[in-house]
């Protein structure tokens, strides 16, 4: 969950010039092996800037208080996948946030663990913008339609099977320890020791959207999705992106992110002290009409974080705005951070399935989709996690139960799904009104290739670039390699 071996990659040490760019163009290169696109640094900042079929890094203007927690400066960049059709798609968006763990005390914000190439990452989080690391110094035009950060399959659409491989996606990516709703800057002590860290996940969450309500003005269909950290953000940042967008259908995915389940002492006192370190009950996460969403509900004793919050968010949107959770209640990461919190471990798993039992006896399966599994396994995005396309349950492929959760209606037994071994589904006792239209779409098509009928690849960059990348892969990589030993 923690994505260790991205999180620990070598770094580009200052002054080593080409030879640098040359290693990391390729490093890249190694990653990227689809005929869709290219990987480019961008400022993009309107929709005519974008072109369909490329990995972009978008490179945001500095806004105080962005950027990473151990940063000391406020740049902030994210990842922007266009799928190789013939126009971007400007109605379908895969708003991902993040995972990597999290820190709220001077022990979970300092604890370091061995990296590569001898370097030190801190173990219970990300303290730095994983997008730059392979990307910012990509400079030739490479070919890609997956993100060279580690990762599962939900980062490759180069995999036909992908369920949103037509979709345009954004990863935002997350290095704040504060599960990307943080605004706050916090000095922590140990004796004679302090470490200072910037939570500003929210401030990052709110530059993204604004660029995104900016180039993509017309979206009718966004999945806001996340793993861990992230999958607890998607929650909230999905009532404010069905906010924002009053006309399209709107879910959030949220993966493995069953930390605080409650009620309990563990969810309580936790919330306590998760707004002392990140404040994350604040004016960009606010939304303005709950009632679940404030401080006198978060925090007080009992609360059960995930049902108010979403018996709340959910039936504001009338149908519009539909959840669906998938977990695993053998989830190591889970787990661990809940023993972290203080949680006991025999604990956890009642505490979750009482949760969800909760959220599915109260909330009607056509806003609440649910996916639990037995597996000891995190998240789709993270490194030996769940493999999206293989995972199946009672007869339903998880990503058929992916595609589904910006459909208006679905079956309960598709929609709701438990792996017999751990419990089952709870029956729906509500009584909710609901009103969903399927909106209708006009999403453009794939480019053709001349006479073999595959889709084609966007025109990658100068003609000088283009000519290198059409070499074959053996030449190009002597080409590379004689770049780096000669510069």
């Amino acid at each position: 969950h923690l994505l260790p071996a991205a999180t620990g990659a070598p770094k580009m040490a200052r002054g080593h010039g080409q030879a640098g760019v040359a290693l990391l163009s390729l490093t890249v290169g190694m990653y990227a092996h689809s005929a869709e696109g290219a990987v480019r640094l961008t400022t993009a900042s309107t929709f005519a800037d974008l072109r369909p079929g490329y990995l972009e890094l978008v490179d945001t203007l500095p806004e105080e208080e962005a950027g990473c927690g151990l940063a000391d400066d406020n740049k902030f960049a994210f990842l922007l996948r266009t799928p190789a059709l013939s126009a971007v798609n400007d109605e379908e968006l895969v708003l991902e946030f993040m995972g990597g763990g999290a820190c709220w005390d001077f022990y979970s914000c300092t604890l370091k663990s061995a990296g590569w190439s001898g370097g030190e990452r801190t173990e219970l989080w990300i303290s730095e913008n994983l997008a730059m690391i392979p990307l910012v110094q990509a400079t030739l035009p490479v070919e890609g339609c997956t993100i060279p950060i580690g990762g599962g399959e939900m980062w490759n659409w180069c995999d036909a099977r992908h369920p949103y491989k037509r979709w345009t996606s954004i990863v935002v990516p997350y290095c704040t320890g504060d599960i990307h709703l943080g605004n706050t800057t916090t000095t922590y002590v140990n004796a004679s020791k302090t470490a200072k860290v910037r939570h500003r996940g929210a401030v990052n969450a709110r530059v993204v959207l604004r660029w995104v309500k900016r180039v993509f003005p017309n979206l009718k269909r966004i999945i806001v999705a996340g793993g861990s950290a992230g999958g607890f953000a998607a929650l909230l940042w999905s009532a404010h992106v069905a906010d924002m967008y009053p006309e399209a259908r709107v879910a959030a995915f949220s993966d493995s992110a069953m930390h605080f389940p409650g009620p309990s002492n563990v969810s309580s006192a936790s919330m306590t002290q998760l707004q002392a370190s990140w404040n994350f009950l604040n004016p960009l996460t606010d939304v303005v009409w709950s009632s679940a969403w404030t401080s006198q509900a978060i925090l007080a004793q009992g609360f059960p974080i995930y049902r108010g919050m979403l018996q709340d968010l959910v039936p504001h949107f009338g149908g519009r705005l539909t959840v669906g959770i998938l977990t695993s209640l053998d989830d190591p990461a889970a787990l661990m951070f809940w023993q972290l919190l203080g949680g006991t471990p025999a604990d956890w798993k009642p505490a979750v399935v009482e949760e969800l039992h909760g959220l599915e006896q109260s909330l009607s399966p056509v806003v609440l989709r649910t996916f639990i599994l037995a597996a000891s396994a995190h998240h789709i995005t993270s490194m030996g996690g769940l493999d999206m396309h293989t995972t199946k349950a009672q007869g339903v492929d998880l990503t058929s139960w992916m595609k589904a959760l910006v459909k208006c209606d679905e079956p309960t037994a598709s929609a709701r799904v438990w792996v017999p071994s751990i419990g089952s589904r709870a029956t729906y006792t509500g009584n909710m009104t609901l009103k969903c239209t399927e909106p209708v779409l006009n999403i453009p098509g794939p480019v053709q290739r001349a006479g073999d009928g595959r889709p084609a690849p966007t025109p990658a960059g100068s003609s000088a670039n283009a000519a290198l990348m059409r070499l074959p892969w053996p030449t190009l990589c002597i080409t590379m390699l004689a770049a780096l030993l000669c510069a």
